[in-house]
């Protein structure tokens, strides 16, 4: 529930941003989204994942279109892309929170929960070429994720650090900095990525939510079965 608040804030704020209507409307219509886009399942998982992909291919398009605006120093973002190094705790306190918003754990409780039903096979030579494809699904789904954090980053540090302008700590004044920096395009495609990030993860937030809840509700019964047992023992 705190990991899905997020996201849907920031759907919310999405909403807010683009058509100036109040957050607690941007709220209604987030909610409402997010339940028309879940009843896709009711025609298979084919349109719901073809939405979600969508949707992400629109937040890496406006983070290609935001960083190639900023024309940020290529030579040294290669270079410490393969020459890694930290700046302080800071730094570090960075770092780790780039890699808990790209490998969240909750997500990999839905990826294997969809992955489950998906293609059921029981040769062994099968059941090997399956896992085959599931580590090449699992090493594109993070490899995306992880240059699209990478292109927040590179477009936050280009835009905002290098001009000196180390005070922005939230959306809206990121949104408002956009305009005089990068020209009024850039602050619209940032609502847009942010409604459309927002909008996938308060999605699959809440199809995690139902895997999980299925999940440590037989965790709690399996531990009732055991305690009865045990105490019937006794």
């Amino acid at each position: 529930m705190a990991t899905d608040l997020a996201e849907f804030l920031g759907a919310a704020l999405g909403f807010n941003l683009l058509f100036h209507m109040p957050l607690i409307w941007g709220a209604v219509l987030t909610g409402l989204a997010t339940f028309v886009i879940r009843a896709l399942d009711r025609h298979g998982f084919r349109p719901l994942e073809g939405l979600i992909t969508s949707m992400v291919g629109v937040i890496a398009l406006a983070y290609i279109i935001e960083t190639v605006l900023d024309r940020p120093d290529w030579r040294l973002i290669v270079h410490h892309a393969l020459v890694p190094s930290f700046a302080g705790p800071e730094s570090i306190l960075l770092a780790a929170g780039i890699l808990g918003a790209t490998v969240m754990p909750h997500v990999i409780f839905l990826h294997s929960a969809l992955a489950q039903g998906r293609i059921v096979v029981r040769e062994p030579e099968q059941l090997r070429r399956l896992y085959r494809l599931e580590l090449l699904d699992v090493a594109i789904a993070m490899g995306v994720a992880g240059l699209v954090n990478a292109a927040m980053s590179i477009m936050a540090a280009s835009t905002f650090h290098r001009e000196g302008l180390t005070h922005v700590a939230t959306i809206e004044e990121a949104y408002q900095t956009l305009t005089p920096l990068l020209g009024p395009a850039a602050s619209w495609i940032f609502a847009i990525s942010l409604l459309a990030s927002g909008l996938s993860s308060a999605t699959v937030g809440t199809m995690s939510g139902q895997v999980t809840s299925f999940v440590a509700n037989l965790i709690v019964a399996l531990n009732l079965y055991l305690l009865l047992r045990t105490a019937m023992g006794r």
